[in-house]
């Protein structure tokens, strides 16, 4: 091997052995105290990692950048059963109760692990999403909008409204006309007085 190759290969095992401490988490004084580079030269090395690693996220597709994103947390998760089984067995062997909250902990992270795979994966167009069926129409939530009748009411409401609005606008209020049935129609029911409801006991 050629000393300019050997220099190459010798390149390509700094940056991996910094790239893979740097996703363990090791701050830069750390990597730089167990690989034994001198600071100026592990800042030009480290860059050259997260270039490196830039580029392959440009040049990801989408289903490219979640399937990464699983792989690493699949890591995660493999280390949380781990912390469940040893969990189990010390309060197996110990009885200690402790060693519980570690386990639920874990499942809880577990949990929110996986969920975070499904959105980043409906994020980003991998997974399929089902569209919110919540609509809101004049500033108006309306819930599980399938219903075309409900849609067409408060637009025909609106229309109402508005024209109310433009008719009275600059006639004081004790001097307009508006009905309840000019706002809500005709199939408003009639309130019921204290009397008519006396009267029919």
């Amino acid at each position: 091997m050629t000393a300019k190759r050997r220099n190459k290969t010798d390149q390509r095992k700094i940056k991996a052995e910094i790239r893979a401490r740097l996703a363990n988490g090791l701050t830069d004084e750390e990597i730089i105290e167990e690989i034994g580079l001198a600071p100026n030269i592990y800042v030009g090395y480290k860059r050259q990692v997260l270039q490196d690693e830039l580029s392959e996220a440009v040049c990801d597709t989408a289903g490219e950048t979640w399937a990464r994103y699983s792989l690493l947390m699949s890591g995660c998760l493999r280390d949380l059963n781990v912390v469940i089984r040893q969990g189990h067995q010390v309060f197996d062997e110990k009885g200690d109760t402790r060693s519980m909250n570690a386990v639920v902990g874990a499942i809880k992270a577990k949990a929110q692990i996986l969920d975070g795979v499904i959105d980043r994966g409906q994020n980003l167009g991998v997974i399929h999403k089902e569209p919110d069926r919540s609509i809101s129409i004049g500033g108006i939530a309306v819930s599980h909008g399938d219903s075309d009748r409900i849609e067409a009411l408060i637009e025909e409401r609106k229309k109402l409204l508005g024209e109310l609005m433009s008719t009275y606008q600059s006639s004081p209020y004790t001097e307009t006309s508006i009905t309840v049935e000019d706002i809500y129609g005709t199939e408003v029911p009639a309130l019921e007085t204290e009397d008519e409801s006396e009267g029919d006991s």
